[in-house]
């Protein structure tokens, strides 16, 4: 067994023992799920010509666990998915996701823990399809302090304490260290503003030195609520330094806007410019489903600067809900620019509830990615369509009928691909 795989599934194993005795001291929301997926796919690879179609067989289970009390937060999410393919044209895989965190309330407002945990698969190689045999897993953990100092009744110093574990199937293993320092100060009730300090230690294991780098982080924010509105708000500066290449500067700047528009409904605008990288992007992020499909994060050591703007309107009724997003994104490496590349997108999903717990969702996504190295010369258009048919057979029993269509079109010919696939799953859930 791979020892990052078996690292990776003690992890797991431990956290969640973790969670679950944590949560016999208090009265929680605890819910599990067990079942059995069925799959058939036409293009299984996500190759231009796929060799013949496949059927998989999976037992999934899950677990999801809320509390929320005086001395403690938590809040955990967990999948497994173990799938088998019949015809073998493709390799047989367990693949599991995990988000949770976890705050201990030592003191309240004055001294706090921190836990989270994030388990999921990410992308091997950012310019081939995001099929099984591209996929790896990984693993994020971050824990520490945070420490409350109150000047006066309107203003708060925060120090925070982070080590932090990343780990990849098949990359280079990370540990980081950081302290930010958070000065906190309500202007009155709608008003709020803050000055930040962080700094971090990148160390990546088993190889150079000259990899390792700090990272500084200086910026004011602003919070404003009133009425229906609000606005969050940060300005600020981004240095890198090592020992083999030169400082990496870079501005950071947050700009959201969002609007409560009724009770059900809600317009939000976001505009992000900041330095990143594989490691940060990974934390606290997840999407929980048995066929990502969606794009996988890029795994690189390289930082860049991802810049984005984002709209998101989301309407909840007792018919249904409706969410539409659209987002421009653009990376921009700092040494593999090779990886420069643009991303337009547009989503949709529509659900209505039917009689009897039962539900139909349709969705659609579109997206658009340019890689800027001329030498590449591509372009990827990529298409979504899915229909999803949950039927509640029982109060703990659904069965959930999916057809999902994707397809690539790519200036590369040997990258674009056509893939339908038809899922079966009987599901119990716990109430």
């Amino acid at each position: 067994m791979n020892k990052a795989v078996f690292d990776f599934k003690i992890r797991i194993a431990v956290t969640v023992s973790v969670f679950v005795y944590a949560i016999n001291l208090n009265a929680a929301n605890v819910s599990h799920f067990v079942g059995l997926n069925f799959t058939h796919y036409k293009n299984v690879n996500l190759v231009n010509d796929p060799a013949a179609d496949e059927v998989s067989e999976s037992i999934i289970g899950g677990l999801s666990i809320i509390d929320n009390t005086s001395d403690l937060v938590l809040n955990v999410n967990a999948r497994v998915n173990a799938i088998n393919f019949k015809k073998n044209q493709a390799p047989d895989r367990s693949t599991g996701e995990l988000l949770a965190n976890a705050l201990w309330i030592i003191k309240p407002r004055q001294f706090e823990w921190f836990v989270s945990d994030t388990f999921r698969q990410t992308a091997i190689d950012s310019l081939l399809s995001n099929s099984i045999s591209n996929q790896q897993n990984a693993n994020a953990f971050s824990t520490g302090p945070n420490y409350f100092i109150r000047v006066n009744p309107r203003s708060n110093i925060a120090i925070e304490g982070r080590i932090e574990n990343y780990a990849f199937e098949n990359f280079i293993d990370n540990n980081r260290y950081s302290i930010a320092s958070r000065w906190l100060y309500d202007v009155n009730r709608a008003l709020n503003m803050n000055a930040n300090y962080e700094f971090e230690m990148v160390d990546y294991q088993g190889v150079s030195s000259d990899l390792n780098y700090d990272r500084s982080d200086v910026f004011i924010g602003l919070q404003y609520q009133r009425g229906l509105n609000t606005l969050e708000a940060e300005i600020g500066a981004t240095q890198i330094s090592n020992n083999l290449l030169n400082d990496v500067n870079s501005a950071r700047y947050l700009l959201s806007l969002q609007n409560e528009r009724t009770r059900t409904s809600n317009i939000r605008l976001i505009y992000e410019n900041i330095l990143s990288d594989t490691s940060n992007q990974l934390l606290g992020s997840s999407n929980l489903s048995i066929n990502n499909n969606s794009s996988l994060p890029i795994t690189s050591s390289d930082t860049f600067v991802n810049e984005s703007v984002r709209f998101e309107y989301n309407k909840t009724t007792t018919y249904g809900s409706f969410l539409l997003s659209m987002r421009n994104r653009k990376y921009d490496y700092t040494n593999l620019t090779n990886l420069n590349q643009k991303v337009s997108s547009i989503g949709l999903v529509n659900t209505w509830n039917l009689k009897q717990g039962s539900h139909l969702s349709i969705r659609g996504d579109a997206r658009r990615t340019l890689f800027e190295d001329s030498s590449l010369n591509r372009e990827d258009k990529d298409y979504l369509y899915q229909a999803t048919y949950t039927y509640s057979a029982r109060r703990n029993i659904s069965l959930i009928f999916d057809a999902i269509s994707q397809k690539r079109e790519s200036t590369v010919l040997i990258s674009s691909y056509d893939d339908v696939r038809l899922l079966l799953t009987l599901e119990y859930v716990s109430r």
